[in-house]
């Protein structure tokens, strides 16, 4: 009979078995972590970029509204001037009147040196109406220069004898009348 040794037995049994160095399992580790870090690099940059992205859409956005708003302003004022100029509409004293601008008549009231006389409209395309809001004042003295305070001008006064006009034609990017906190508005003023 043969005897098997128990060191024997021990021997054969450990020839099968796999031994793993730990440099080799400090290796995966290392290797991990560095995925890991450089995905939460490229996340990072990634999120940044679209945090910038959105940013610059609201600001066009925002450039959009105030431009239409620039423009009623813009168009107010060049309605009211025509009906200065051409017809004398603003001239004073005057007993009040009309003016059509836009599709639509808009009244004003009786007015006399430094007076405002205030017209609006709302125009535009269903869905996307803007607001003009004009206010003409007219200055006119005989005796002494003529104050204009009243229509914001504080830098000079209007020469006697002559008269001058304070156009102040703001523009809103809606309907007249609509307050939200969306709403923007722009404003013109021009002396002659």
């Amino acid at each position: 009979m043969q005897t098997v040794s128990r060191n024997h037995k021990n021997n054969c049994c450990n020839r099968n078995r796999v031994t793993v160095k730990p440099a080799v399992q400090n290796a995966a580790g290392f290797t991990v972590l560095i995925a890991v870090l450089v995905a939460t690099i490229v996340l990072a940059i990634g999120l940044a970029i679209l945090d910038i992205t959105l940013k610059q859409v609201k600001l066009a956005g925002i450039a959009e509204q105030s431009e239409r708003a620039f423009h009623a302003a813009q168009a107010g004022y060049e309605c009211a001037r025509y009906y200065d100029l051409q017809n004398g509409t603003f001239d004073i004293p005057n007993s009040g009147g009309t003016v059509t601008c836009f599709g639509s008549d808009e009244d004003f009231s009786a007015a006399d040196s430094g007076d405002e006389q205030r017209v609006f409209w709302t125009w535009g395309a269903e869905g996307n109406k803007v607001c003009s809001d004009v206010s003409v004042y007219k200055f006119y003295s005989a005796s002494g220069d003529a104050d204009m305070d009243s229509a914001g001008v504080t830098s000079r006064d209007c020469p006697e004898g002559f008269t001058c006009t304070v156009v102040r034609a703001r523009g809103y990017n809606d309907e007249c009348g609509v307050t939200s906190e969306d709403v923007v508005e722009r404003e013109i003023t021009v002396v002659y």
